[in-house]
């Protein structure tokens, strides 16, 4: 998988995340790979493999795209809380 195409790929899964309200230790978990390893992937220092790359087109087909809420909109602290942990990861993986 050519480097243009996994980072599409990984931006891909961090939208369909912060639209499932997924941690990114979750989605590490799902994948049976590190919280570590998924920031590696998130900031392009690392790539997955391709059974990695097979595994997040998997769960992303999974579960279809959710409709995305308005954070300012959350009903409650939790909700509120998790909007803001998706802004600031948005904010440090420079998306």
């Amino acid at each position: 998988m050519s480097a243009e195409r996994t980072q599409r790929l990984i931006a891909e899964v961090k939208l369909w995340c912060e639209e499932h309200q997924i941690k990114q230790v979750e989605l590490a978990q799902s994948l049976g790979v590190s919280a570590q390893l998924v920031t590696e992937w998130i900031k392009g220092r690392k790539h997955p493999t391709g059974e990695q790359a097979l595994a997040m087109l998997e769960l992303i087909k999974s579960k279809p795209k959710a409709k995305k809420r308005d954070s300012r909109h959350a009903r409650t602290p939790e909700e509120r809380s998790e909007a803001a942990r998706c802004a600031r990861w948005k904010a440090e993986s420079g998306g």
